[in-house]
């Protein structure tokens, strides 16, 4: 018993430095952590996987990039949908977009006034995880 607990006390102090680095990385590139709740970007992009997201000037986005926007009809959720088109106006840029699993685009179009937006840099796929491979 004893043996098992050095193991795991072992691990642990092991692991800790790799954590507090990738908080410090996580801050220093202003990057975030975002679980997926929804099947609207498979098969890239699974339930349960986690998004690592950067915020880029909303001006760089580009056709292609998957992005992280609030949903226009309740602010407090948001959604990662790739982006199919760019309008670029004065006070800020005009997006269409679209799940990939999503035979049309989205409904609307979100203009994107904020200076920042998260943009789907990596993806851990924990979805598998749990699903037994």
């Amino acid at each position: 018993m004893r043996a098992k607990q050095i193991v795991v006390d072992l691990v642990l102090f092991s692991t800790a430095p790799l954590f507090v680095s990738g908080a410090a990385l996580a801050v220093i590139y202003q990057s975030s952590f975002t679980t997926v709740v929804s099947a609207s970007m498979e098969p890239n992009i699974s339930p349960g996987d986690t998004l690592i997201t950067r915020k880029i000037d909303s001006n760089l986005i580009k056709k292609d990039d998957v992005v992280v926007l609030p949903v226009p009809t309740n602010n407090s959720l948001s959604y990662a949908h790739r982006v199919l088109t760019v309008i670029r106006e004065p006070k800020g840029v005009v997006l269409q977009t679209k799940g990939d699993a999503n035979p049309n685009p989205d409904k609307w179009l979100i203009k994107v006034t904020s200076e920042k937006t998260p943009q789907v840099i990596a993806v851990i796929p924990t979805a598998g995880i749990f699903n037994g491979w």
